[in-house]
């Protein structure tokens, strides 16, 4: 996305929307043709900037009800509620780590290795 809004709301907005960079009218142009030929490539970009805004706002998603009762539940000290988020977590993870690993066992070698 190539924009003059340095604004941490909309570049926030763009990556979670899929944009594969986001870059402002004012970088030099010779770093605007880099991002685009990453992009090109299926990688994305973000240059240093935009990527340190955007690090000052990790971890300020909002939580949805059932996970704030979740987190409730484990401060009390129920084991059950405990075990059942660890439960939860762990099989996110899995399925996290299974998704990317599936779509790269469908990859050709022989063609990733010529586009890249």
């Amino acid at each position: 996305m190539l924009s003059m809004s340095d604004g941490d709301a909309e570049i926030q907005r763009a990556m979670r929307a899929g944009a594969m960079a986001y870059l402002l009218k004012s970088m030099p142009n010779d770093q605007i043709l880099s991002a685009i030929r990453l992009a090109h490539a299926g990688r994305k970009h973000v240059p240093v900037e935009i990527a340190a805004r955007l690090a000052e706002h990790l971890g300020e998603a909002a939580l949805t009800a059932r996970e704030l009762d979740v987190l409730r539940l484990i401060r009390d000290g129920d084991p059950a509620s405990f075990s059942t988020a660890a439960l939860i977590l762990g099989l996110a993870a899995v399925v996290a780590a299974w998704i990317p690993a599936r779509r790269a066992t469908r990859v050709d070698p022989v063609i990733a290795l010529r586009d890249s």
